[in-house]
C-alpha cells in the first residue's frame, strides 16, 4: 500500500466521521427534550391535586347587594324573583312556538304542513331503523291492540233478592 492510498483512506474516514456528527448532535437534542418532558410529567404527578368543586360564595356581594360574577342578583329573594321572571318568559316563547307547530301539523292548508310531514316521516324512519326486531314486534303488537275494540272485564252478576 502506497502512502497516497493511506492518505485517501484517512480522508474518507474523516469525511464519514464528519457526516455522522450532525446526526449524533440531533439525537442528543431529541433525547434531552424527552428527558425534560419526563421530568415535567414526574413533577406534575408529585404535586398535590387542586380541589375541584363549587367555588366559595361571595360574601361581600350579599352584604352590599351587588350582582354576583354570574350576573345573578346576590340576594336570595331577588334571585328567586329573577328565576321566576326568566321561567315565565321562556314559557311564553315555548307556547308561541308550540302553537305554530300545532297549526302546521293539524291544518293541511298551512304552508309548513308538508315540511312538517316530511320531518316527522324522517324521524319515524330513523326510530324504526334503530329498533331491535324484538322492540319492533312489541311496538306492532301494541299498535294492533289499539285498533281492536277492547274487551270489557269479567262480568259479575249480582244476586237479586
Amino acid at each position: 500500500m502506497k502512502q497516497n492510498d493511506h492518505d485517501e483512506i484517512t480522508t474518507y474516514a474523516q469525511m464519514g466521521v464528519a457526516a455522522l456528527i450532525p446526526g449524533m448532535q440531533r439525537m442528543i437534542e431529541l433525547m434531552q427534550h424527552e428527558l425534560d418532558m419526563m421530568r415535567a410529567r414526574l413533577t406534575g404527578m408529585q404535586e398535590p391535586r387542586k380541589k375541584m368543586g363549587r367555588p366559595r360564595k361571595v360574601v361581600t356581594a350579599v352584604v352590599t347587594g351587588e350582582k354576583l360574577p354570574s350576573g345573578w342578583p346576590a340576594d336570595p329573594e331577588e334571585r328567586k324573583l329573577e328565576m321566576a321572571r326568566r321561567m315565565a318568559a321562556r314559557g311564553t316563547k315555548r307556547k308561541k312556538r308550540t302553537k305554530a307547530v300545532v297549526q302546521s301539523m293539524v291544518n293541511k292548508d298551512h304552508p309548513d304542513h308538508e315540511k312538517f310531514r316530511k320531518k316527522m316521516k324522517r324521524i319515524a324512519k330513523r326510530r324504526w331503523a334503530n329498533m331491535t326486531p324484538r322492540e319492533r314486534k312489541v311496538k306492532l303488537a301494541a299498535m294492533q291492540a289499539g285498533r281492536r275494540p277492547r274487551a270489557e272485564g269479567p262480568v259479575t252478576l249480582a244476586v237479586a233478592s
